[in-house]
C-alpha cells in the first residue's frame, strides 16, 4: 500500500495506469485481503457491482460529497437493492475513502451525507429478519 500512497501523493501514475478511484480500489482491497479482512468478498463485490462503474474513473482526488450523494440516491432510486444493501455499498465507500485520508491521499472524507439520505435499516423482504431469528 506505501508505493500506492507515495504515487498518489506525488501526483504520479501506478503501474496500473492512472490514479483513479478505480486504482486505489484495487490496492486497498489486496490489502485488506491481505489483512485477513472477514467481510472482503462483500467488500469487493459491492464495490466491483455498484461503486466503480460510477465513481472507478473519477481521480482519487476528485471525488466529492456530491458524487457520493448521487450514487446513494441512484441506488434507491433503482430500487433493485435492499435498504440494507444500500448501506452496506455506502458503508464499504466510506471505509475505502477513511482509509485514503489515514494514508493522506485525500483532504476529507466525501462520504458525509445529509439526514435521511440513506434508506432505513430494513429488509427488502422484512419477513427475513423474522425467519432467520426464529
Amino acid at each position: 500500500m506505501q508505493k500506492i500512497a507515495d504515487a498518489l501523493r506525488a501526483g504520479e501514475k501506478t503501474d496500473d495506469g492512472p490514479l483513479t478511484v478505480a486504482a486505489y480500489a484495487k490496492h486497498w482491497l489486496k490489502e485488506r485481503r491481505e489483512r485477513g479482512v472477514a467481510s472482503i468478498v462483500d467488500d469487493e463485490c459491492r464495490l466491483k457491482r455498484h461503486v466503480l462503474p460510477t465513481l472507478g474513473a473519477l481521480h482519487l482526488g476528485d471525488v466529492r460529497s456530491k458524487h457520493v450523494r448521487d450514487l446513494v440516491r441512484a441506488l434507491v432510486t433503482a430500487g433493485a437493492l435492499a435498504p440494507r444493501t444500500i448501506r452496506n455499498v455506502y458503508g464499504v465507500t466510506h471505509a475505502l475513502f477513511h482509509d485514503a485520508l489515514v494514508e493522506e491521499l485525500v483532504a476529507a472524507n466525501p462520504c458525509v451525507l445529509k439526514r435521511n439520505e440513506l434508506p432505513k435499516k430494513i429488509d427488502k423482504d422484512g419477513e427475513w429478519g423474522r425467519r432467520r431469528r426464529s
